[in-house]
């Protein structure tokens, strides 16, 4: 084979590798997207209800507004079950804050 199709047949590995990664990346990023959105969503309706003050209180970064710090918070945790698992707890407090009015 010659050096020529050596290289190539590397670098398009190499391509080929790179573009995974970037697929990968995208996913992350769309995920961590819908992630923070939802993150403030909630967070803003557990602001309209006096049962849930407490949360907000004792879990500021959970109940936070800022939408760069939750989408920052997910990045690193994609894939491995953690911000599926917190938006849960998320969901849980709210449901209970909720019902308790």
């Amino acid at each position: 084979m010659s050096e020529f199709r050596l290289i190539a047949i590397a670098f398009g590995g190499i391509l080929g590798l790179s573009t995974v990664e970037v697929a990968a990346q995208a996913g992350d990023i769309a995920y961590c997207i819908g992630y923070a959105n939802a993150a403030v969503n909630h967070s803003q309706v557990a602001r309209a209800f006096d049962g849930c003050q407490h949360f907000i209180r004792d879990l500021p970064a959970r109940w936070s507004l800022n939408y760069i710090d939750h989408f920052r918070a997910c990045l690193p945790r994609f894939g491995s079950g953690r911000t599926a698992l917190e938006e849960q707890a998320r969901i849980a407090d709210l449901t209970e804050c909720i019902r308790g009015q």
